[in-house]
């Protein structure tokens, strides 16, 4: 099995801003060196000719960075040179005469994207001349999108925001979707070691990063050591905001009117406009050599023009966005008013009209009742005065007709059937009485006479009560 060659390319950074590039390896005997490299878009300094140091940040793809003892710091993206480009990249002038060591065409190059000024140091005004200093850069190991710039001025935090962008654009593996890295870095000033005059510097001598707790302890000349506490991703709390308002959007389906007037969120917008331009970092200065009433008055004064000029039009903003947005709400208070007046208004004519078609409904159900019922007599009729009716309907219709004529004279014998018994019933009732009261003796053959005659008169009602049951049945048929 034959072991591949691993060599690491190690990034060098000269004095006068030329940039190599040392590919070695464990057991390279000639390292090769490349460079130097070519920076994109060109422009006439090369990018400053007090370069000061450089650090490369392992993400994808890496991006350098190179500060300038000016305050100036570059951002750069480590990319590789296309083939067709090459021989447009190499020049022989920018060879360095100074390396002994010839140095081969570049197999990378440097895009510039950005150029992050500092400020170093409290300036006693706008025309102040720059301090000048060397910068020291110091990656953080807990988050690719910041590292740290630390100077005899003070410590500076960068913040990257477009490495995040570049993981997105590595994690979604479309080719044809391009990166729009717009997003400027921020430098925070986290400490100030100058203020206002120049022989009040207390430089910085050591930085150096804590794990746990995440922060950073510094060193300066004054023999202070400082420690601060740092965020371990200053994005998440971002990150976290930015997902849950997009939960939520996608949550409600219809847009609000105060969304479609107002736009975004009031706090959003607060946010937006107290975001602040510039840092106040923890001031830091030399105790050996106290300020004088003038130094400090100027500090004062600085830190009082600086709140004038930077917070209280902020502020200001806010209070006019607020109220901007209290006349939108009241215009839209006053509108839905009326529109609730205008649906109560539109509610009962909608009522009212439902009451009149309801009594409209039951005129045309009782209509129609009467035209179905009007309709099935004549079709009745119709059917029994019809030419074409066959003769067993004709020998049907006779037979229901003999039996309505039969049934209606068996009503009436039945009915004077009923007033006999009547009769009879109130006769012995009557001579029940009488019997109570009076007591007869009959002869023999008297007694015998009457109980036959109640024989054939109990005979005769049974035979009229089976004609009765008889035509019931016939009735019931």
């Amino acid at each position: 099995m034959i072991r591949q060659k691993v060599e690491w390319p190690i990034v060098i950074l000269r004095g006068n801003g030329n940039i190599y590039v040392l590919c070695a390896g464990l057991n390279t005997k000639k390292p090769k060196l490349q460079g130097p490299l070519t920076m994109t878009p060109a422009k006439r300094d090369n990018y400053g000719q007090s370069s000061c140091s450089i650090l490369v940040i392992p993400c994808f793809p890496c991006c350098v960075v190179i500060s300038e003892s000016t305050g100036k710091i570059h951002h750069a993206l480590l990319l590789e040179t296309a083939p067709e480009d090459e021989e447009e990249c190499h020049d022989d002038s920018k060879t360095d005469s100074s390396i002994h060591q010839f140095s081969v065409q570049a197999e990378w190059r440097l895009h510039v994207l950005e150029t992050v000024e500092l400020e170093l140091g409290l300036p006693q005004n706008a025309e102040s001349k720059t301090h000048i200093c060397p910068i020291h850069l110091r990656r953080d190991f807990t988050t690719e999108s910041r590292y740290f710039a630390y100077h005899n001025t003070g410590v500076h935090a960068i913040f990257l925001e477009f490495v995040k962008q570049l993981y997105d654009f590595a994690e979604n593996g479309d080719e044809n979707v391009i990166p729009q890295l717009g997003n400027e870095s921020r430098a925070e000033y986290i400490l100030c070691t100058k203020a206002l005059n120049v022989s009040q510097i207390n430089p910085v001598l050591g930085f150096t990063l804590l794990q746990s707790p995440a922060g950073v302890a510094i060193f300066l000349g004054s023999g202070q050591v400082v420690s601060l506490n740092l965020i371990t991703d200053p994005n998440v709390l971002l990150e976290w905001s930015r997902e849950r308002a997009t939960k939520t959007s996608q949550n409600i389906d219809a847009v609000s009117p105060q969304k479609k007037y107002c736009g975004d969120s009031i706090e959003n917008s607060i946010l937006v406009i107290l975001k602040s331009g510039i840092s106040q970092p923890l001031l830091m200065l030399n105790k050996n050599n106290d300020p004088s009433p003038q130094e400090l008055l100027e500090l004062l004064m600085h830190a009082t023009q600086t709140m004038r000029e930077q917070y209280f039009p902020r502020h200001e903003k806010c209070r006019q966005e607020l109220k901007k947005r209290v006349e939108i709400l009241q215009v839209l208070h006053r509108q839905q008013l009326e529109e609730i007046e205008d649906v109560k208004l539109e509610k009962n004519r909608i009522r009212d009209n439902a009451e009149n078609l309801a009594g409209k409904y039951e005129d045309l159900y009782d209509r129609q009742q009467s035209l179905f019922k009007r309709a099935q007599e004549v079709t009745r009729l119709v059917s029994l005065m019809s030419p074409f009716i066959q003769a067993d309907e004709k020998e049907f219709t006779q037979q229901i007709e003999k039996i309505n004529v039969a049934t209606k004279g068996l009503v009436k014998q039945l009915d004077v059937a009923r007033e006999k018994i009547s009769k009879n019933q109130q006769q012995i009732d009557s001579w029940e009485q009488k019997n109570k009261t009076k007591e007869f003796v009959l002869p023999p053959k008297r007694e015998e006479v009457i109980k036959k005659i109640l024989a054939d008169m109990k005979s005769q009602i049974n035979n009229q009560v089976m004609e009765i049951k008889q035509i019931s049945q016939m009735i019931d048929i």
